[in-house]
C-alpha cells in the first residue's frame, strides 16, 4: 500500500512562502526578459482577492492530488537530499508549499501549474514502466530516473520532465532556504547583536580616505 504524504506545516506558513517566492520569482524572470504580471486575480474563477495574512482565510483550495504530493515530495528530496547539515525538504513541508503555489489563481502560478503537473505525470508514467509510481520506486530507481533528466536543466530543453524539474528546483530551494533549518544549512545567522565593533583596518581606512579626497572632503 502506498504511503500517504502527511502535512507538516500550517496554511499560514505556506502562504508566507507563496508571497515571498512570488516576489523572488518575478524578479528572476524579469531579469531574464520575461514580463510577469503579478496582480491578484480579483473575481475571475470565483477566487476573489488575495488572502489577508492577518486573518488567513484563503479564497482557494489546494488542488494537488495525494499522488502528485507524493511525487513532488520524492523529487524534492532528490533535489536537496537529506544530509547531516539539514533535513530533507519533505520533512519541512516543502511539498505543501508547492501545492499552495500551483493552486494559487495568479498568472505566474497558473503558468507553473501546467508545467509542474505535466512533469509529475511524466515521472509517474516512466516509473510505471518499472511497475510502480515514482514515489514507490526504490531510491536507486528514483535516482536513476532523476539523473536522466537533471543534466538537461542547464540546456534550452522544454520537455515536460525538464520544465517541471527546473521550476521545482527553483521553488524547493527557495522555500527550503526560508526555513530555520535551511538558513542553518547555508550558514546564515541573520541579524545578531555584536558584543563589540572591530576597528576599521588600515586598508579600509585607506579606501575611505581615497573616496573622501575624490569628493573634496579631505
Amino acid at each position: 500500500m502506498s504511503e500517504i504524504y502527511t502535512p507538516k506545516i500550517s496554511r499560514r506558513a505556506t502562504l508566507r512562502w507563496l508571497f515571498a517566492a512570488s516576489i523572488a520569482s518575478s524578479a528572476y524572470r524579469s531579469a531574464y526578459g520575461r514580463r510577469v504580471r503579478s496582480r491578484a486575480n480579483t473575481g475571475q474563477n470565483g477566487h476573489g482577492n488575495s488572502p489577508d495574512m492577518m486573518n488567513p482565510t484563503v479564497p482557494w483550495e489546494r488542488t494537488m492530488s495525494s499522488d502528485q504530493l507524493r511525487c513532488t515530495a520524492a523529487l524534492g528530496d532528490l533535489i536537496l537530499p537529506e544530509s547531516p547539515d539539514g533535513p530533507a525538504p519533505s520533512a519541512l513541508g516543502i511539498p505543501e508549499f508547492i501545492d499552495e503555489w500551483v493552486s494559487a489563481p495568479y498568472p505566474l502560478q497558473q503558468a507553473d501549474r501546467g508545467q509542474i503537473f505535466s512533469g509529475l505525470s511524466w515521472f509517474d508514467e516512466e516509473a510505471g514502466r518499472r511497475g510502480r509510481q515514482f514515489a514507490d520506486l526504490h531510491i536507486d530507481q528514483r535516482q536513476e530516473l532523476f539523473n536522466e533528466v537533471a543534466p538537461q536543466l542547464s540546456t534550452v530543453s522544454q520537455t515536460p520532465a525538464v520544465a517541471c524539474l527546473r521550476r521545482l528546483r527553483f521553488l524547493v530551494v527557495g522555500a527550503y532556504c526560508s526555513t530555520r533549518e535551511g538558513l542553518n544549512y547555508i550558514g546564515y545567522s541573520g541579524n545578531m547583536a555584536l558584543p563589540s565593533y572591530p576597528a576599521p583596518t588600515d586598508a579600509e581606512k585607506s579606501i575611505v580616505a581615497q573616496e573622501l579626497k575624490k569628493l573634496g572632503l579631505l
